[in-house]
């Protein structure tokens, strides 16, 4: 494990695999989203008939996210909540 803090922001499925791939190196990472649930275009950009998808999408999310390596952060807008100031 390295001394190392990665801040992701979003944590749909790009941010969750970043997170995925940093963790397996050992580093520490905390995502950040701006919406309660980390599925993005997942939870609303879907039709409605891909239920299946949108389950198995959301299972490999949250697994990404549950590392103990992982710390997610909902309802955060940066700019607005955080700053880098």
């Amino acid at each position: 494990m390295t001394d190392h803090i990665v801040a992701i922001f979003g944590g749909a499925v790009s941010g969750a695999e970043a997170a995925h791939q940093l963790v397996q190196r050992g580093i520490r990472v905390v995502v950040f989203d701006q919406k309660a649930l980390p599925y993005g275009k997942i939870e609303d950009g879907l039709p409605k008939w891909h239920v299946k998808l949108r389950d198995r999408e959301e299972a490999k999310i949250n697994e990404k996210l549950s590392h103990e390596l992982v710390e997610f952060v909902p309802n955060v807008t940066l700019g607005k909540d955080l700053d880098f100031e």
